[in-house]
């Protein structure tokens, strides 16, 4: 009787000195109570869940994602994540069993196929990892996150030539990966940063004009902080041949960012006497790739060509005439890329401003500004290494890989083409490309050429 009577004061009295007990209590049954109906925000659910789940809380997270689920079982991002705090607490069963829930209705879920892949791995299960990554890069070949978990299981495997071939893969695709770079150059033993490269292209015009040549090999290398790439050009175009020597390198700075330049020097007039360019590259979101840069070519002083074109003292008036090169030409380019499971698409864009060129008796002509637009379409055979694709475009390219040099008479250009790489003889990559493009050298006059190309590549 005694304590029914005292009982309720005392507990006031508690009360008034601990109230964090009653909101300590209170937010734990909160905490356990989920409600969730037509109304409620998932994604906000969901991440609320993920903040408890990054706090190691993995239970009150597991409590909001099945709740989530309930209400929306194919929410396929949610039950991803809620295999991985099954991961993240060590109960791997529990997680192999959420993540091939998704994997049973969407096969190519990249989020679940990466955290088993991880679970095999950490498990020590590396055959199974290997089998699922083959898997993920049936689905997604191009795939820096797929390739960097191969590599990891490769070297656990103790299989270095491999980790070392993947590695150079990733970085054929991204040369500004850190994180590869790093690891090819600190791995112990066969490294396989070095490269030879050897190329042939043959232009064939359907006039009675002799084909032009180009041969080339290149050597590379790779670094902590990037790649550098030496090669020699030998030309020979109707009837002229000489050498010229050019240096590619690949710097990464941050994350995500890295730098192409190039520079080349040549003493024959087959060739730019010296040229230099350089793009400033970017990964940005959903796997797009953007790149900004130039180039400057400059022409021995006195050489001439013909060139189509208007007089500035009478505009109305068209003239073919020889002129002499005096300054170098500049060209603006831009890149926009993105890798999507099989395939990569690419757009290439170049423009070339207005010119003025001035004959020995000291007249003027201007050549218009001129924009060049190339498509790249390639589609990936389960490997980074073997793909097909064609390319098409308007204009003429600097970077085009084929024996004839950009041509300032030319007014309109119209190409296309297609190419195939392939993996073989062990480390040989072999690559072909055959092109088509048909130039407007003076109005309705054109040029059609075709273009052969072949390399074969050794990594070692």
């Amino acid at each position: 009787m005694f304590l029914r009577r005292v009982f309720p004061f005392a507990f006031i009295l508690f009360v008034l000195v601990r109230p964090e007990f009653i909101y300590a209590q209170n937010k734990s049954i909160a905490d356990s109570v989920i409600v969730i109906s037509d109304t409620t925000d998932l994604d906000d659910v969901f991440k609320r869940a993920r903040n408890l789940a990054y706090n190691k809380d993995y239970e009150k997270s597991r409590r909001i994602l099945n709740a989530i689920l309930e209400k929306k079982s194919d929410y396929y991002d949610v039950r991803s994540f809620l295999a991985r705090t099954f991961a993240w607490d060590q109960q791997y069963n529990e997680a192999r069993t959420e993540f091939s829930k998704v994997l049973i209705e969407k096969p190519n879920f990249a989020d679940a196929l990466s955290g088993l892949i991880d679970v095999e791995m950490w498990t020590e299960q590396f055959t199974v990892a290997n089998e699922y990554l083959k898997i993920a890069l049936g689905y997604f070949p191009t795939s820096e996150e797929f390739l960097m978990k191969k590599v990891k299981v490769y070297q656990r495997q103790q299989d270095k030539l491999n980790a070392s071939l993947t590695l150079r893969k990733i970085l054929e695709l991204n040369p500004g990966n850190k994180e590869a770079l790093k690891v090819l150059n600190e791995s112990g033993g066969l490294k396989l940063n070095n490269h030879i490269q050897f190329g042939y292209a043959v232009d064939f015009f359907a006039k009675k004009n002799n084909p032009q040549q180009l041969s080339n090999v290149e050597y590379g290398k790779s670094f902590g902080f990037g790649s550098f790439n030496l090669r020699g050009n030998y030309a020979d175009k109707f009837g002229k041949g000489g050498w010229q020597s050019e240096l590619d390198a690949y710097i990464n700075f941050v994350k995500g960012t890295y730098v192409y330049l190039n520079g080349g020097y040549s003493r024959v007039s087959v060739f730019p006497d010296y040229k230099f360019g350089g793009d400033l590259y970017q990964k940005l979101f959903g796997g797009f790739e953007a790149s900004l840069g130039g180039r400057y070519l400059h022409f021995p002083a006195g050489d001439s060509i013909s060139i189509y074109t208007k007089n500035v003292t009478d505009p109305t008036k068209n003239d073919t005439i020889k002129v002499t090169k005096n300054s170098g030409t500049i060209i603006y380019t831009g890149y926009l890329g993105n890798y999507f499971r099989n395939y990569w698409f690419a757009v290439k864009a170049y423009y070339t401003p207005a010119s003025e060129f001035i004959t020995k008796q000291g007249k003027t002509y201007n050549k218009p500004a001129s924009t060049t637009i190339i498509l790249n379409i390639r589609y990936y055979f389960g490997d980074a290494d073997n793909y097909l694709g064609i390319h098409a475009g308007s204009g003429q390219s600097p970077d085009e890989k084929s024996a004839a040099s950009i041509n300032p008479s030319t007014l309109k250009t119209i190409s296309g083409g297609l190419e195939l790489q392939r993996a073989a003889f062990g480390r040989w990559i072999v690559k072909g490309d055959i092109g088509y493009s048909k130039e407007e050298t003076q109005p309705s006059i054109f040029l059609q050429r075709i273009t052969l190309n072949i390399s074969l590549k050794n990594i070692f």
